[in-house]
C-alpha cells in the first residue's frame, strides 16, 4: 500500500479555559498551524493513490471555515491539537491519519487505523 500526505496551513486563535489561570494556554493566544493528513491504498491507473486535488477539495473548506478564528468559538471541546487532529480525521473520509501542529517542535497525531 502506498500513502500520500499533504500539508495545509491557517492561522487561528484558542485558549483551554479549563486549565489554570496560571497556566499561558489558559489566556486567548494564537499559533500558526499546520495540519498533514494522510490517505492510502493501492496506485490506480493513473499512478498514484489519489489525486491531491481531489484530496485539496476536502480538506481545504476546513481549513478556510478555520483560518483567522478563534477556535472556541467553532467548538465545544477544548481546542487541543490532539482534538482538532481527531476533529479533522472525522470530517475527512479517505484520511488514514491526521496530524496538528500548533508549533515546529510538537505535532499531535490522530490514527484512525491504529488499535
Amino acid at each position: 500500500m502506498h500513502t500520500i500526505i499533504r500539508q495545509y496551513s491557517f492561522e487561528a486563535a484558542h485558549s483551554l479555559p479549563h486549565l489554570p489561570p496560571n497556566h499561558k494556554c489558559h489566556h486567548l493566544h494564537g499559533h500558526s498551524y499546520t495540519v498533514e493528513v494522510a490517505a492510502g491504498g493501492e496506485v490506480n491507473e493513473s499512478g498514484w493513490v489519489m489525486d491531491f486535488a481531489s484530496l485539496d477539495a476536502v480538506v481545504t473548506p476546513l481549513v478556510k471555515q478555520l483560518d483567522h478564528t478563534n477556535l472556541n468559538d467553532h467548538f465545544n471541546f477544548p481546542t487541543t491539537s490532539e482534538l482538532l487532529a481527531k476533529w479533522f480525521y472525522d470530517n475527512i473520509a479517505v484520511a488514514m491519519w491526521v496530524s496538528v501542529s500548533e508549533t515546529k517542535r510538537s505535532k499531535a497525531v490522530y490514527d484512525g487505523y491504529a488499535r
